[in-house]
């Protein structure tokens, strides 16, 4: 597989008191919320990370349903 062009970067370190502000002012977001939205998203990760394992393991596995049955 050729390597991609482009490389991606995530900053997982505190975010910038600016950014927290903006984010409780217009967003709602206070620590329970914002500790659900990371839950929410690890969960996604590892979701994709496992898919990803599942049809390089056995790229024959489908998608209930998707052979039109």
């Amino acid at each position: 597989m050729p390597a991609p062009d482009y490389s991606v970067e995530l900053e997982l370190g505190e975010p910038a008191e600016q950014l927290l502000e903006h984010a409780r002012l217009h967003c709602g977001e206070d620590d329970s919320t914002r500790l659900q939205a990371i839950y929410e998203l690890k969960d996604i990760i590892y979701v994709t990370v496992c898919l990803e394992e599942a049809f390089t393991v056995s790229p024959d596995l489908r998608w209930p349903g998707a052979d039109g049955a």
